[in-house]
């Protein structure tokens, strides 16, 4: 008769040839190489004479109880003799025998054997399984067989050593399959014969009451275990019973294993409940499983906020099925933490929950698309009730949040960004103007991310399969928007916002795509119209950008000339314009009103936003030259025609860009050099003037325009080599003294965020001119290192290190460094009349003592020499020796060595009683920590 358990272990004879084997694989491996050998030598000779039936048990169990206390490798030995033996008799069916007799020598093994370790461990399991091997169908009703097996397993258990524990939990485990099997194959059939033998229990519902007695009395002690490997093996029978026996173990009784595990510190074992908790959620609905559902709902919220993604994965497909399955109880979940993980840096976790998301729109039964019910969605959750830590995005901000949101649903289904059907939603007059320019964000984000995939998320395709369904995704988007997105901008033209964000998805296409000419190039004529009747900056800035990247769109030949000359048939309509205007309001100069500007002002905004992308005719200098003649003109009149120019500072700051501009093309077109003289002459006639006019205006304005521009055309002529011949020394010293002019007047009085950001943009100019020779006077240095100094703004300390870092760096030419550094120092002490202004200055010189060399023995030598002289000064009275408290701030550029030669060149050439004085004794002492340190 075939065996129960049969099926789960393999032939005897295969186990005994391959002891070593199994035992070297086993979780305890013996660390003894030699012994593993004569192990196995004396294990195969035992079994030998086991089946030659040499041995008795009774004998084998005395030697090896004899030998608990005495001989270790007797003990050993005496021990394999016993298994074997009882292996023996468990193959001829007397499987009680074995275990009483097992069951009798453990107590003793416990108190007195010394080697229930690994290699005890390593064995027991081969044991236990050999014993277990032929186990007859009538041994199911033997009721003191299965306690004996209980009880041995339980001994086990509760050993200290987890050797043992490990080798009872893969024994139980075994014996609780191999029950699982028996009830599978047994089943309940119907039983033939008498009245008697009906009324006997089947087989295969004694093999579930066994499972289910081990379950309560070995299973928790496996599953309580504080070894980490015995209770993961305990789950994870669990979890595989579960999934091939769900009729059977999918009850109450076995769900409470999860729920006492689901706090667990190990995320493995959370991550093993939670799989558990997804197969039971799987199941069609029933009370228990929704009851369970009702318990595990705050595990999973709490799984949501966890750092592992597996976790946020499994916690959302269980959230999912509970949503789909259980939707009574599913009012409990958290949406908050659940929607916000569709921001997640994990691609799964992203597309779990996009998933659920999709599961929630589905069951609403919208009547709109999907597409705009993620829409309206992605708007509640981004702006009406923000689940972003920012409450208030920027545009920026937007975008980036829409494209990760894309991007989570576009790996579920790319079919789902129906573009058409969001064009749809402009056409509608129900809906609000905001949801509209949400809709606009949205349909950029989808454009970017189609052309762009965000890069901080791995699919996990392969890359070319994934490049291949990027470019058809993109493809797509940009086909379907190019023949729509002319009609919605010439519709929407007046919404300045919601026109912007439109235009400025033509930036998010690729240069190299198929796109659909026709399409392309009637989109292009639009914009060329719309900018041509608008008088919107941001719309004539937004058009030209868009014209910009468009037209490199055209990949067919014609297309392009085509688009070309409309281009250029606007420009030289718009400098016609510009001329005319421009002698019709000449001639209206005299009376000093501005009211014949305007239009002009409007001409003049088109063709610098123009002049960046497309060649621009140099004769619109004399346009911006007018302007700013005529500005100068006003300027010098007084402030009272002043003010009722109320938006000359834009048009001076647009004339002025475009001179710089157009500077610099003359200047790279080497054989255009009258234009190029005229040009700079003008700009450096009216740039101070300019640059004046903004101190006294309107001094909270952003730009520094009139200064960083007149540096701008100095570098260009620096590099090619013409400053010297077109700029004179007078022009210079006007740019000196507008610059003191612009830093005092200007700066100080507003020392806020925005003046803070105006002296960056203006020294980062200033210190690169620094190294043009010629450029810049001492006179400026001097002013500016004075200035520096007494003000008390970071930002003036900051470019005080700038200045002195570039002139420090100058070495070959260190007299003007150390020139301005006595003067600054000078400076300082004239105005010292109070600590707090030389600490000031002393924290400045220790920051630039850290960026520059200190090592540098040349920089250190320079020091040196700029010390003697100073002191020599002293000496001879040209300076008080109160000057010394300022000059040893620049103690701290002196190395060791220079430090040490200084202090000595004080006490050979200065007399005692000089060096007596309070001050000398304040700067040696100095000095001497500079050579101690």
């Amino acid at each position: 008769m075939k065996s129960v358990l049969q099926v789960l272990f393999p032939n005897p004879m295969q186990i005994a040839r391959t002891v070593n084997t199994v035992a070297a694989c086993n979780d305890y491996p013996s660390s003894d190489s030699t012994a593993r050998s004569s192990d196995l030598v004396m294990e195969q000779g035992i079994y030998a004479d086991l089946v030659k039936g040499s041995c008795r048990v009774s004998t084998l169990a005395n030697n090896w109880r004899d030998s608990h206390s005495t001989d270790p490798q007797r003990c050993r030995k005496s021990f394999y003799e016993l298994m074997f033996c009882c292996a023996r008799i468990a193959f001829n069916n007397t499987v009680s025998e074995t275990l009483s007799s097992f069951q009798s020598e453990l107590p003793a093994a416990e108190k007195n054997c010394p080697i229930l370790n690994r290699h005890f461990c390593a064995r027991l399991e081969i044991f236990l399984i050999l014993c277990f091997k032929d186990i007859p169908i009538e041994l199911l009703q033997d009721t003191n067989f299965w306690d004996t097996v209980t009880i041995i397993v339980n001994k086990l258990m509760e050993r200290h050593e987890t050797c043992c524990r490990h080798a009872s939990t893969i024994f139980g485990l075994k014996i609780m399959d191999a029950m699982m099997v028996a009830h599978n194959e047994l089943g309940n059939p119907e039983l033939e014969g008498d009245d008697e033998d009906q009324e006997a229990i089947p087989p295969g519902w004694t093999a579930l009451r066994i499972f289910q007695t081990m379950l309560k009395a070995y299973f928790h002690y496996a599953y309580k275990d504080v070894a980490f490997g015995i209770k993961m093996k305990a789950l994870s029978a669990l979890k595989k019973w579960m999934s091939e026996y769900p009729e059977i173990i999918l009850q109450p009784l076995y769900f409470r294993y999860i729920s006492w595990s689901a706090y667990a510190q190990s995320k493995k074992i959370r991550i093993l409940c939670l799989e558990m908790s997804k197969t039971i959620f799987e199941r069609s609905e029933s009370e228990d499983i929704q009851a369970f559902a009702e318990r595990e709902i705050p595990v999973l919220n709490w799984q949501l906020t966890v750092e592992s993604p597996d976790e946020i994965c499994l916690a959302t497909e269980c959230l999912i099925l509970i949503f789909k399955n259980y939707p009574s109880v599913a009012e409990e979940i958290r949406l908050n933490d659940l929607y916000s993980n569709i921001f997640h840096k994990n691609k799964a976790v992203a597309q779990a929950t996009a998933e659920f998301i999709l599961e929630t729109i589905r069951k609403n039964n919208s009547p709109e698309t999907t597409v705009i019910s993620l829409a309206r969605f992605a708007e509640k959750v981004l702006i009406s009730d923000p689940l972003l830590p920012e409450t208030c995005l920027s545009d920026h901000e937007l975008i980036e949040s829409l494209r990760i949101f894309v991007n989570s649903f576009s790996e579920i289904s790319e079919e789902i960004f129906d573009v058409d059907a969001l064009v749809g939603i402009f056409k509608r007059n129900n809906e609000t103007p905001s949801f509209k320019r949400f809709t606009a964000s949205f349909l950029k984000a989808i454009t970017h991310e189609a052309n762009e995939p965000t890069s901080f998320r791995s699919s996990g395709k392969d890359n070319k399969d994934e490049e291949n369904n990027n470019r058809n995704f993109a493809v797509k988007v940009t086909d379907e928007l190019l023949k729509c997105l002319g009609f919605i901008i010439s519709s929407h033209r007046e919404d300045k916002i919601f026109f912007e964000k439109m235009l400025s998805i033509c930036q998010c296409f690729h240069d190299d795509l198929p796109f659909n000419n026709e399409d392309l190039e009637n989109l292009l004529m639009k914009i060329i119209h719309l900018f041509s009747n608008s008088t919107e900056p941001s719309v004539n800035e937004n058009c030209v950008k868009a014209l910009h990247t468009l037209s490199k769109k055209c990949t067919k030949e014609e297309n392009r000339i085509a688009f070309n000359a409309k281009t250029n048939a606007l420009i030289d309509s718009l400098v016609l314009e510009f001329e005319k205007l421009l002698e019709s309001w000449e001639s209206q100069l005299s009376t000093g009103s501005a009211a014949y500007y305007e239009e002009l002002t409007s001409i003049q905004r088109k063709l610098f936003y123009l002049h960046p992308y497309f060649k621009i005719p140099l004769t619109t200098f004399r346009g911006c030259e007018i302007f700013v003649t005529y500005f100068c003109q006003i300027f010098n009149s007084g402030p009272k025609i002043l003010n009722e120019i109320t938006i000359w500072q834009e048009v001076i700051e647009l004339c002025l860009e475009m001179m710089v501009n157009h500077v610099k093309y003359a200047i790279e077109e080497e054989d255009n050099e009258d234009i190029m003289k005229h040009c700079v002459a003008v700009c450096f006639q009216y740039f101070p003037t300019c640059m004046r006019y903004r101190c006294t205006s309107n001094p909270s304005v952003y730009f520094v325009s009139s200064f960083t521009s007149s540096f701008r055309i100095m570098k260009l002529l620096s590099e090619k080599k013409l400053l010297e011949e077109l700029v004179d020394q007078e022009t210079r010293k006007n740019m000196d003294l507008s610059l003191l002019h612009f830093i005092k007047k200007h700066m100080v009085p507003f020392q806020d965020d925005t003046t803070t950001n105006m002296m960056a943009v203006l020294w980062a100019e200033f210190s690169e001119c620094l190294l043009i020779p010629g450029l810049v006077s001492s006179r400026m240095l001097f002013g500016l290192l004075d200035f520096s100094v007494y003000n008390k703004n970071p930002a003036f300390q900051q470019a005080l290190l700038s200045t002195l870092a570039v002139l420090f760096n100058q070495k070959e030419k260190p007299e003007i460094f150390f020139e301005c550094l006595l003067r600054f120092l000078l400076t300082i002490f004239k105005r010292s009349t109070s600590l707090k202004l030389l600490d000031n200055a002393k924290a400045v010189f220790a920051e630039l003592a850290k960026k520059v060399a200190k090592d540098d023995i040349q920089i250190s030598l320079g020091f040196y020499y700029f010390h003697i002289d100073a002191v020599d000064r002293i000496i001879n009275g040209n300076i008080p020796p109160q000057f010394l408290r300022c000059l040893k701030i620049t103690l701290c550029f002196l190395d060791f060595k220079a430090s040490d030669n200084l202090r000595r060149f004080l006490h050979e050439h200065v007399d005692q009683g000089t060096l007596r004085n309070v001050y000398f004794k304040a700067y040696l002492s100095q000095l001497q920590r500079n050579t101690l340190s």
